[in-house]
């Protein structure tokens, strides 16, 4: 569409001119000879006009040939693409292997375990038996914990006692970060560090109804209480050293 717009205005730019410039010499032609050859068409008016016709016929097969030539190449790769699946568009490597990389449940419950003692201690101790989502199409349910790999890409900080627009979320007393991930919600009472992003994550939480974690309205999205953010190590192993926790109970 651009390359058409440039022809058209090119056109304009070479036809208008020379219309204009053989107008006025015309005018100045039949100001001379007027009396004497009145009813006569000069034959410098006549140059230009055959010249500016011309160049108008001209322009109009290349801006015809174009539009010829641009329908049948659409036309051409409809065709070749209507058969074709697209390739698929580069995504990392940890996004591809994520099925490969989930925990069973046994592992997740060693992650909560792990967490209610020390340093972190951000459960409590007499808490045994878990209420852990499972995965799945189903989506958790409020008062089951989370413990999921996942990423994300960019992730809103919120300080203390300010708000976010969109989604809609009070303001507290305290900062916050929401993670928007691929199947909930996820917001930790922490600054996470910039380089979290783009890379495999070991997400830690429990879902909550909406106005737990500030919420205006609750969506088809759980809302996840964060209690911990936890990368992973080569071997896609949590890196506990390395750990974002909401603070101790």
């Amino acid at each position: 569409m651009t390359d058409w717009l440039f022809l058209f205005f090119f056109l304009a730019a070479i036809w208008f001119p020379a219309e204009i410039v053989s107008r006025k010499f015309a005018g100045n032609e039949s100001a001379l000879f007027a009396g004497i050859e009145e009813e006569k068409t000069s034959l410098f008016q006549s140059a230009l006009s055959w010249i500016s016709l011309r160049i108008l016929i001209v322009f109009l097969i290349i801006i015809l040939g174009f539009f010829a030539f641009s329908g049948a190449r659409l036309i051409a790769l409809t065709i070749a693409k209507s058969g074709r699946v697209n390739p698929a568009r580069f995504v990392p490597e940890w996004i591809s292997q994520r099925d490969h990389m989930r925990l069973a449940i046994e592992q997740k419950k060693a992650v909560l375990w792990r967490l209610q003692r020390p340093p972190f201690s951000i459960l409590p101790e007499s808490d045994q038996q878990f209420s852990i989502y499972s995965g799945g199409k189903d989506l958790p349910s409020v008062g089951t914990y989370v413990v999921e790999i996942d990423g994300f890409y960019y992730d809103y900080y919120i300080p203390p006692r300010e708000s976010l627009r969109y989604p809609e979320i009070g303001p507290k007393p305290y900062a916050r970060t929401l993670a928007r991930l691929s199947r909930f919600d996820f917001v930790i009472p922490r600054e996470v560090p910039s380089d979290f992003a783009g890379r495999p994550l070991l997400f830690v939480g429990i879902v909550v109804p909406h106005d737990v974690v500030g919420a205006a309205e609750q969506t088809n999205r759980p809302w996840v209480r964060g209690l911990a953010i936890i990368p992973l190590d080569n071997k896609n192993r949590p890196d506990f050293a390395r750990a974002v926790c909401a603070p101790p109970i």
